[in-house]
């Protein structure tokens, strides 16, 4: 992998890592190499939301009626960013969505570049699975402390590589509240579809 591709999937986690902070509120670890393990996603009821189709056309997703999209100038332009539960104090649980050129990687290749790319953070689990709309994705869970603050986070990523292009979908939540919004927001994740 070139140093290019490293930089962007670098990039992407910082921003969901700096995402984390500027929205504003209140485990054990597996190795990174940890294998590839392709499983199928738990059906589930629809999810009742609102289907969002990314300004650019490059991707959709469920989106859950009571999430709040971020502040304006609260993150970059091209990434779309909600707030999925109640803030805090010093975090807002948000989820993020932003698109990137895979530079000829596929979805695997993607999926393990990102893991060795969490910087400090543990990674806890990396599989494909498939989505609500019948397409293949790759899903990678991460957490730990957040250097420079008082921060512990937990972060589920969920990538749909199509036509050199990946959408990455990332839960970024305070780490005693990821299992519970995990199980709320997750099957929105799952309805990502780059287009």
């Amino acid at each position: 992998m070139g140093t290019s591709s490293r930089s962007i999937i670098a990039a992407s986690i910082a921003l969901a890592t700096i995402m984390l902070a500027s929205c504003g509120s209140d485990s054990t670890a597996e190795d990174a190499s940890a294998p590839v393990v392709s499983t199928a996603a738990p059906r589930l009821e629809a999810v009742d939301g609102v289907e969002f189709s990314d300004p650019e056309g490059d991707y959709t997703i469920t989106i859950g009626s009571e999430w709040v999209p971020s502040p304006v100038g609260a993150v970059e332009d091209g990434v779309e960013s909600w707030v999925v539960a109640p803030p805090g104090t010093d975090f807002s649980a948000n989820v993020n969505v932003l698109t990137q050129s895979t530079e000829g990687l596929d979805l695997v290749e993607y999926l393990e570049l990102s893991v060795e790319n969490t910087g400090t953070f543990e990674v806890i689990e990396q599989t494909t699975l498939t989505g609500e709309n019948g397409n293949e994705l790759g899903r990678f869970e991460f957490a730990g402390p957040v250097e420079g603050t008082d921060l512990d986070l937990h972060f589920l990523a969920i990538v749909d590589v199509t036509d050199g292009m990946a959408v990455l979908a990332t839960l970024s939540t305070l780490e005693a509240d990821f299992d519970a919004l995990r199980a709320n927001v997750e099957p929105f994740m799952l309805t990502l579809q780059a287009e």
